[in-house]
């Protein structure tokens, strides 16, 4: 994309900047937590069933792993509702 390409992007925006900007950054929120989700799973695997000592403890911390993955996948649930929080009330839907 050019530079006056992007310059014409930006006034069209330029209404909407609060808009955008929320989006933005919760789209790389919403990346980042789609990605941390393996990354939950294998540190409940590794260190709670893998090498674990006694049982209590293992099923203490699959509980906590499975928690918090359980809340990452209610985030990604919830952010699509994102887009209908922030809409310009201009925009009209039927």
């Amino acid at each position: 994309m050019s530079a006056s390409t992007f310059r014409r992007l930006i006034r069209f925006i330029a209404p909407y900047q609060r808009q955008v900007l929320f989006n933005l950054v919760f789209t790389v929120l919403a990346t980042g937590s789609a990605l941390l989700g393996p990354v939950f799973l294998q540190a409940g695997i590794d260190r709670y069933l893998l090498d674990f000592t006694h049982a209590d403890a293992a099923r203490a911390g699959i509980l906590v792993v499975s928690a918090i993955y359980l809340a990452n996948l209610l985030a990604g649930w919830g952010s699509p509702w994102s887009r209908y929080a922030v809409r310009s009330p201009s925009v009209r839907t039927p």
